[in-house]
């Protein structure tokens, strides 16, 4: 930020190519979500009941 305040600009990403990556990002974030979710599921469903 020192060279936003420096030259006076709002140091603001204007490439066309920053929303790309953070569409991206978004995308790789809810996978993430999803696939720890199914994980957690599946880990849960095929565990084998501990004797009583």
């Amino acid at each position: 930020m020192s060279l936003a305040d420096t030259f006076m600009i709002s140091g603001g990403d204007h490439a066309p190519g920053g929303t790309v990556l953070m569409a991206a990002s978004a995308v790789a974030a809810m996978a993430l979500v999803v696939w720890g979710v199914a994980h957690a599921t599946s880990a849960r469903a095929t565990a084998s009941p501990s004797p009583a």
